[in-house]
């Protein structure tokens, strides 16, 4: 059997970092094969990458985060497979896309410490809408389980900026509390402290039919515990009031609506 011929056998092939810079875009063919078949955020993985992330320099930590920012931006165009042999199972294109995806921005949030939808996305017109549409990507990319863990390994929190509304991701180092109060303004995109007259959307009835389709635990779960009020307060659902002490919006809809 003859051995490998010099510039053709893997032994003489240069060894390269699993993320290295080419000249168009960076080169993460290797890391895409090691990251997209099992999600980082189960069992103790992100202990052990706080423990590996806290001994970095800082500058490195920086430039690793704006290195995965790019990755980030750049993997969903993906066409090729540049290592069919590092497959230890065969999952969809789309689940592997997917939980590629979910563990750069793990990796992102921990390295930076905290980053903004803003930062995530950098070309987004809509960074806030960017995250909202991932998220069921990287859902559907595992199991409940294992979302469960994703979900709990982050905490965001609504705020405002120069650019309007935001949203900030850190990683989740405390007990799991209760979320933070959702502030209507800044889900319908209305200039915080918006104190004007309220509003209402007609498709309260779409919402409640949305919740059935998908089938899942959890959201069958809330529908269940949301159904009489569908039923007896729909409208109300989707009418809002922003001034603080306002009267329910379901008073203000008066005896028609109960």
């Amino acid at each position: 059997m003859r051995g490998p011929q010099p510039g053709h056998g893997r032994s003489e092939r240069p060894r390269r970092p699993a993320l290295s810079l080419g000249e168009a875009r960076v080169d993460d063919d290797f890391a895409f094969a090691l990251l997209s078949y099992a999600s980082l955020s189960s069992r103790q993985m992100p202990r052990f990458a706080r423990s590996l992330i806290g001994r970095m320099p800082g500058a490195e930590r920086q430039r690793l985060t704006r290195l995965l920012i790019q990755v980030l931006a750049q993997h969903e165009t993906r066409t090729g497979e540049q290592h069919p042999a590092c497959r230890p199972t065969l999952p969809r294109t789309a689940t592997r896309l997917g939980l590629y995806g979910s563990n750069l921005v793990l990796m992102t949030v921990m390295l930076a410490g905290r980053c903004s939808a803003a930062q995530l996305f950098p070309d987004s017109g809509d960074p806030v809408g960017s995250w909202h549409r991932h998220c069921p990507l990287w859902r559907s990319a595992t199991q409940e389980s294992q979302w469960t863990d994703f979900a709990l390994t982050l905490n965001v929190r609504y705020s405002w900026d120069d650019a309007g509304r935001s949203l900030e991701i850190s990683p989740r180092t405390d007990a799991v509390v209760a979320p933070q109060p959702l502030d209507m303004n800044w889900l319908f995109r209305y200039p915080q402290g918006h104190g004007g007259f309220g509003w209402s959307r007609s498709y309260w009835d779409e919402i409640w039919h949305k919740t059935s389709v998908s089938a899942g635990t959890n959201d069958s779960t809330v529908r269940h515990a949301m159904d009489p009020v569908f039923r007896w307060l729909g409208p109300a659902v989707t009418t809002f009031t922003p001034r603080e002490g306002a009267p329910a919006s379901s008073l203000a809809l008066g005896p028609a609506a109960r």
